[in-house]
C-alpha cells in the first residue's frame, strides 16, 4: 500500500491508517541494514533516537529496557523481535503479520532472578489499548520535581509519560514550590504536556531525584500537599511490571512525610513535622493521595479499565496486518 498499511485491525496500534516501525537496541550496521530490508518492503521507518507517536510497533532484538522501548510498551505498541521479522518478511516479500513475532519475555535478569521486564508486560499493555482503555499513565498526572540525573532525566521521563496518555507538569527554579502549591489547590491546570487538549487534574504522584532528602524545599511542599513521591525508576516499573501492586516499597522515597500506597488504608501517615491540626490535615491529604494511587496501580494490571475493576476475557489477538 505505499509507506505502510492500514493498522487498523491489528489490536492495539498507536495510530490509525499506517504503522510506523522504530528500531531499538541494535549496533549501527545492523539499524541501517533492518531499516534498508524495511524501506524495500514499502514499510515507514522512524529511525529517530526517541519514541514518537507514529511509531505503533518496534523492532529489536530483545526486550531490553530503553527509553524508547518503555514508551513504545507505555504507548500499547508491538515489541517484536527484528531478526525474525526481517529475515521472513524479506524472505516472503512481504510485511508479514506481526503477532508470531511479538517479544513476551526479556532477557535482562536481576540479582534475585526476576526479569527486569514481566513476561507479557508488552502484550498487556497493547491489549489494553485495544480495549479503550488507553496507554499506561492514560488520564493520570505526574509532577516532576526538578531535574533528576540521567539518564533517566525530565525529557525522558516526561515522554514516558505523555507516551502513555498521561500528562507531566514540571517544576524547576526558585519559583517551583509556589507552582506546585498552585497546581495542587487548583481543580486544573492549564500547564499539562499531554497535548489532548483537556484540563488537567492535580497531580498524584511526585516524582524526584533519590539523593534529594525530604528537607529539600520542592520535595517538602510535594509531601506537605500528601503527595506520595517516587523514584524515577517507579514510572518504569509501572510499564514494566503491570502487575505488581504495590511496587517495591524502595521505589518509594520519604514515606515518612507521607503514605504510600503500600500503606494506603493502614492507619494515619505521619503528615508534617508541624504537629496539631496541621500534622492531622498532612496525614489526611497523604493518605487520601495514597489510597488513588494505589488505586491506579492496581487497576492498570486489569485489562479493561481505568480504576474499575471489572473483570473481562483476553480478546482474540487479530493476527492480519
Amino acid at each position: 500500500r505505499g509507506g505502510g498499511w492500514d493498522a487498523e485491525d491489528e489490536g492495539g496500534s498507536v495510530l490509525r491508517g499506517h504503522a510506523g516501525f522504530g528500531l531499538s537496541g541494535m549496533p549501527k550496521e545492523e539499524r541501517r541494514s533492518v531499516a534498508g530490508a524495511l524501506r524495500k518492503l514499502g514499510a515507514t521507518v522512524l529511525d529517530g533516537p526517541c519514541w514518537e507517536p507514529r511509531m505503533t510497533h518496534i523492532l529489536l532484538p530483545s526486550l531490553k529496557r530503553s527509553d524508547k522501548m518503555i514508551a513504545g510498551m507505555a504507548a500499547g505498541g508491538w515489541m517484536l523481535h527484528s531478526t525474525r521479522y526481517i529475515a521472513d518478511s524479506s524472505a516472503a516479500g512481504r510485511l508479514l503479520p506481526v503477532a508470531p513475532y511479538e517479544l513476551r519475555l526479556g532477557s535482562e535478569v536481576q540479582e534475585d532472578g526476576s526479569y527486569l521486564i514481566s513476561k507479557d508486560a508488552p502484550a498487556h499493555w497493547r491489549v489494553r489499548k485495544a480495549q479503550g482503555c488507553g496507554g499506561a499513565f492514560e488520564g493520570l498526572c505526574v509532577a516532576l520535581l526538578g531535574s533528576p540525573p540521567g539518564p533517566l532525566d525530565d525529557d525522558a521521563l516526561a515522554l514516558i509519560v505523555q507516551a502513555g496518555g498521561g500528562t507531566c507538569l514540571r517544576f524547576k527554579g526558585m519559583g517551583a514550590p509556589y507552582a506546585l502549591q498552585a497546581a495542587m489547590r487548583s481543580e486544573s491546570s492549564s500547564r499539562g504536556t499531554s497535548g489532548r487538549g483537556q484540563p488537567t487534574p492535580p497531580p498524584i504522584m511526585a516524582v524526584a531525584d533519590p539523593s534529594k532528602p525530604a528537607s529539600d524545599r520542592l520535595v517538602r511542599t510535594a509531601l506537605e500537599a500528601g503527595l506520595p513521591v517516587v523514584s524515577p525508576h517507579y514510572l518504569i516499573n509501572w510499564v514494566a511490571h503491570p502487575w505488581t501492586s504495590p511496587l517495591p516499597a524502595e521505589l518509594y522515597l520519604h514515606s515518612s512525610g507521607a503514605a504510600t500506597p503500600a500503606t494506603a488504608g493502614r492507619g494515619s501517615g505521619k503528615g508534617s513535622s508541624r504537629g496539631g491540626s496541621s500534622n492531622a490535615a498532612a496525614g489526611g491529604k497523604a493518605r487520601a493521595a495514597a489510597a488513588t494511587l494505589a488505586e491506579a496501580e492496581r487497576v492498570r494490571g486489569t485489562e479493561d479499565g481505568m480504576f474499575v475493576g471489572a473483570g473481562s476475557s483476553r480478546p482474540q489477538v487479530s493476527d492480519s496486518l
